[in-house]
C-alpha cells in the first residue's frame, strides 16, 4: 500500500432531507495521489464540536497561528491619530503644501508641522499687533498690483483709524469705510448736522457735514443697543453711589476727617466703574456730598444707539445698507483676532525679539488659522457653530442666530442627537481615536490597529472626506 501524505483540511457538507431538514457535517480529510488518480481519505469527523470552534481548526490547518490573548501582544506605542487625520484631510483639499512650496523639502514640513501643531495643540510664544500702520496699507497696495483688483475697499475699526491713514489710502487710491469716534458725533450734533429727531421713526440716514467734504456720512440707531447702553450705565452710577455712601457714612459720623483724607478715600473707589465724569463731588474739612450730573447724563443718553459710518465709496458703488453691512463685517475679523490671540491659537507672550522670526511665526499662525476655519465649516453641523446665519432685512437690527443654531445651544445636541461640541471638545474626542503599534511577544513582527471610531468622530472625519473604517 502507497505511503499517504499531504496536508489535512476541513470538509464541510451540506444536504437537505426529504423533510426540508438541512444536515451539516464537518470532515477532516486528506488529499492524496494514488494510481495517478487523486484521492480522498476521512481521517475524523468534527461534526459534534460548536461553529466557531470547526472555524478555529480550519483556519489552523489552513495556516493561521494562534495564541493566548493576554499574552501575545504587547502595545509598544499609541499615538492620538483622529484629530490629525482630520486635520490633514483639510490641508490636502486646500493644498496647504504647494501653498508654502511646490516641492516637498524638509523646510516645508517643518512649516506644515508648526501650522498643524497650532491647530492641534498650540503653545504661547507671540503676541498680534493689531495697530493699523503704513505697512499694512503697502502691504494692501502690493497685493492690488499683484492680483490686478480694480477696486480696492478697505474697512477699518474705528478704533484703530487716523487721519494720517486715511490720507495715505487716498494717495494710494483706495476707498474706505469707518466710524466716527463719540466726540465727533457729538461735534456732528452740536453743529446741527445730525438731527436726532429724525430718528424717532427711521434708523438709518446719510447726512453731509462741510467737515467730511466728498464724503458720506451713514446714521445708525439701534434701539435695542441705546436700551441696553442705558441700562448699564445705570448699573454703573448706582455701583459708584453705593462705593461712596459709605465714605460719606463716616464722614458724617466723623471717623473719617480731613479734606486731604477724605479725597484720598473718594479718589480710590469713584472712577472703578469708570463713570467718575457723571459726578459732581463737593469735599470740605468735615463734609463730603456728590450728586449725578443730570444735564451731561442726559446729553449722553440721547446719543444711546447711534453710530456713524464714515465712508469716500460712491452711493452709485455701495448703497447705504451695504455701507452698514460692510462694516458690520468686521466682527469676522474681531473674531480671527480673538482666535489668534485665545486658547486655539496662542500668540501671547512674546518670546521671540528678531523681526524676521517674528514675522515668520505670525504668518504660520495666520495658516493655520485659515485651516481651522475650514475645518469648523465643515465641521459646524456637530459644533455649536451657525451653519446658515440669516441675514436680516434690516441692516442695523441685531444679527440674530438660526432657529437650529438655537436649538443646538439649548438642547447641547446636534441633529443626530449627538453630543454637541466646541471646537477644542471636538479635536479632543477625535484624539481618542489611537493608532496603536502591537508587537508579537517575543518576537520583531509588529501591527497597527485603529481605534474604532464612534458615531460622532465618524461623522466627523466624513465630513473631512476620510473614512472612519480605513484610517
Amino acid at each position: 500500500m502507497a505511503r499517504r501524505g499531504g496536508r489535512i483540511h476541513v470538509v464541510t457538507n451540506r444536504r437537505v432531507g426529504a423533510s426540508g431538514r438541512e444536515y451539516v457535517s464537518h470532515l477532516l480529510r486528506r488529499t492524496y495521489r494514488e494510481g495517478g488518480k487523486v484521492r480522498n481519505e476521512t481521517v475524523g469527523n468534527i461534526s459534534h464540536l460548536p461553529e466557531e470552534l470547526v472555524e478555529l481548526v480550519r483556519a489552523w490547518l489552513g495556516g493561521e497561528r494562534f495564541l493566548v490573548s493576554v499574552d501575545a501582544f504587547e502595545v509598544e506605542r499609541s499615538l492620538p491619530h483622529g484629530q490629525v487625520a482630520g486635520v490633514l484631510a483639510i490641508a490636502r483639499q486646500l493644498e496647504l503644501p504647494r501653498l508654502l512650496e511646490r516641492e516637498r523639502s524638509p523646510e516645508r514640513q517643518r512649516a506644515l508641522a508648526m501650522i498643524y501643531q497650532r491647530v492641534l495643540a498650540p503653545g504661547s510664544k507671540l503676541a498680534c499687533s493689531r495697530a493699523l500702520r503704513q505697512s499694512t496699507l503697502a502691504e494692501v497696495e502690493k497685493l492690488r498690483r499683484r492680483f490686478g483688483l480694480r477696486t480696492v475697499v478697505l474697512v477699518i475699526d474705528r478704533g484703530m483709524v487716523t487721519k494720517a491713514n486715511l490720507e495715505l489710502a487716498k494717495e494710494e487710491g483706495m476707498a474706505w469705510i469707518t466710524a466716527l469716534k463719540a466726540p465727533q458725533v457729538k461735534k456732528l450734533v452740536k453743529e446741527g448736522a445730525l438731527q436726532l429727531s429724525l430718528f424717532d421713526q427711521l434708523n438709518l440716514a446719510e447726512v453731509e457735514s462741510p467737515d467730511y467734504p466728498q464724503e458720506r456720512l451713514v446714521v445708525c440707531r439701534n434701539p435695542l443697543v441705546a436700551q441696553e447702553r442705558a441700562r448699564k450705565r445705570e448699573d454703573l452710577l448706582q455701583a459708584t453711589e453705593a462705593l461712596l455712601q459709605p465714605i460719606k457714612t463716616r464722614v458724617e459720623q466723623g471717623t473719617l476727617r480731613g479734606t486731604a483724607e477724605i479725597a484720598l478715600a473718594v479718589g480710590e473707589v469713584v472712577n472703578k466703574r469708570k463713570v467718575k465724569k457723571h459726578f459732581q463731588l463737593t469735599i470740605a474739612d468735615e463734609r463730603l456730598a456728590y450728586r449725578r450730573k443730570q444735564e451731561q447724563i442726559a446729553e449722553e443718553a440721547a446719543l444711546d444707539g447711534f453710530y456713524v459710518l464714515r465712508t469716500n465709496v460712491p452711493a452709485e458703488e455701495l448703497t447705504g445698507p451695504k455701507v452698514v453691512r460692510s462694516y458690520k463685517a468686521l466682527a469676522h475679523a474681531e473674531r480671527a483676532f480673538r482666535t489668534l490671540k485665545g486658547p486655539e491659537l496662542e500668540l501671547r507672550p512674546i518670546h521671540h525679539r528678531r523681526e524676521q522670526r517674528v514675522r515668520a511665526h505670525a504668518f504660520l499662525c495666520m495658516l493655520a488659522y485659515y485651516l481651522e476655519w475650514h475645518l469648523r465649516k465643515a465641521w459646524a453641523e456637530l459644533l455649536f457653530d451657525d451653519e446658515a446665519p440669516p441675514v436680516a432685512d434690516d441692516p442695523v437690527a441685531k444679527a440674530e442666530r438660526s432657529p437650529e443654531a438655537k436649538r443646538k445651544a439649548s438642547t447641547q445636541r446636534t441633529a443626530a442627537s449627538e453630543v454637541c461640541h466646541s471646537f477644542r471638545s471636538l479635536i479632543a474626542e477625535l484624539a481618542t481615536v489611537v493608532r496603536d503599534t502591537n508587537r508579537i511577544t517575543d518576537t520583531e513582527a509588529t501591527f497597527t490597529k485603529v481605534t474604532k471610531a464612534n458615531p460622532t468622530q465618524a461623522r466627523a472625519l466624513e465630513l473631512v472626506g476620510l473614512d472612519p473604517e480605513r484610517l
